[in-house]
């Protein structure tokens, strides 16, 4: 027997209006989740508190039982200072303290009882507010760059998968940077599904009611990680005949600590405030939180 494109899995890769808005109401749940657990840490280290990088993981799995997560749909990575540039990071520390200057990398995503999958990538910096290193705010910003190239794209209908993980990769790229592993996998029943791909390679067609993630990085070996992924859904450009665009199932802010907003262009500031202003909507923006 040889496998065949197309059939089953391109057919589950297209999902139905009703598909989506399940989807949509588990990230809602999903992103609550990740926004009272960061908010947890960034609270405790405030106030001083001792807290370890397995009481980050486990406070992550509290914070999704709390939406009503009937489980986790994969082992969370949280990844304290070096260990975020390890990108599949998966024994926390309970002998890793985080301290005030760490910045830290926390992937995690759960099942609701619609039954599809979340997967979320936020990286944040320990304090509320702070000065965080110039290296770190860098990195950070380039991969922010990175995403918001990609989840903003119009494309035409048919457009290859390896297209959009260029974009995704160009604004790091002309810093020397690069990161191993595709830039978006597909997301549904399953946390990783396949029919749609972002990567280098991928010959795959985008095509309307795909749900991919978008989740570019940089990692430096003994120094820290940077990953930040939204998962989107692939829908029609509703005034341009023949194209695509994304619409973000995630509304989780990014952390303003982290942002050297002299790096963006005035087009990527517009984005990022954009999605800002849809975040602190929803109670999930760290901007101006003390």
């Amino acid at each position: 027997l040889r496998e065949k494109r197309g059939g089953l899995v391109d057919w589950m890769s297209i999902k139905e209006v009703t598909e989506i808005r399940a989807m949509e109401e588990s990230f809602r749940r999903g992103d609550k989740a990740i926004f009272e657990t960061i908010s947890w840490v960034k609270d405790n280290v405030k106030n001083g508190k001792r807290i370890t990088e397995y009481d980050l993981w486990s406070q992550t799995a509290e914070h999704y039982r709390r939406q009503g997560a009937v489980e986790q749909s994969f082992n969370t990575i949280a990844g304290v200072g070096p260990n975020g540039s390890i990108i599949h990071y998966g024994n926390p520390s309970d002998e890793v303290v985080i301290k005030q200057d760490d910045m830290i990398l926390l992937d995690s995503g759960g099942y609701f009882a619609s039954g599809f999958a979340t997967d979320t990538t936020r990286t944040f910096f320990a304090l509320p507010q702070g000065e965080a290193r110039a290296e770190y705010k860098k990195i950070y910003t380039l991969v922010l760059k990175g995403l918001l190239a990609c989840q903003n794209a119009v494309f035409p209908e048919g457009t290859k998968g390896n297209v959009l993980d260029g974009l995704a990769r160009a604004p790091m790229m002309k810093h020397g940077y690069n990161y191993n592993h595709g830039t978006g996998h597909g997301v549904g029943v399953h946390v990783h599904e396949d029919g749609v791909r972002l990567s280098l390679i991928s010959q795959m067609p985008m095509k309307p009611g795909q749900v991919v993630s978008i989740e570019p990085g940089i990692y430096v070996p003994g120094f820290g990680g940077v990953r930040l992924e939204n998962v989107a859904v692939v829908e029609k450009h509703p005034e341009f005949k023949g194209f695509l665009r994304f619409r973000s199932l995630v509304y989780v802010g990014f952390d303003p600590s982290l942002i050297d907003e002299a790096m963006l262009n005035d087009e990527e500031l517009g984005q990022w405030q954009a999605y800002e202003k849809q975040c602190a909507e929803r109670g999930t923006s760290f901007t101006g939180r003390a």
